[in-house]
């Protein structure tokens, strides 16, 4: 009995580190937690005073929160994706 399971990764363009969030059992499930944690950081971001701008796209599982400085504008991107099975016991 397989089961696809779904997860996001969040990546920094100012940080190298990179993670994985999962297993989801749905596209939805994988989504909403998305969403749920681009909205927290997007809040964070607004309640410093920056200016963050989140852009999100659920049809291709893609959310990107842009944060412009004088100098720089810092992204932060989370990716949703399938296709890893795991074998349920």
């Amino acid at each position: 009995n397989k089961m696809e399971s779904y997860f996001y990764t969040v990546t920094y363009s100012f940080d190298s580190d990179r993670h994985a969030v999962g297993p989801f059992p749905t596209w939805d499930d994988a989504w909403n937690a998305i969403m749920k944690d681009a909205k927290n950081e997007e809040r964070i971001d607004k309640e410093n005073g920056w200016d963050a701008l989140l852009y999100a796209d659920e049809e291709s599982g893609e959310a990107t929160l842009s944060v412009q400085f004088c100098d720089r504008t810092d992204r932060t991107m989370w990716l949703l994706f399938s296709g890893m099975r795991a074998t349920k016991n």
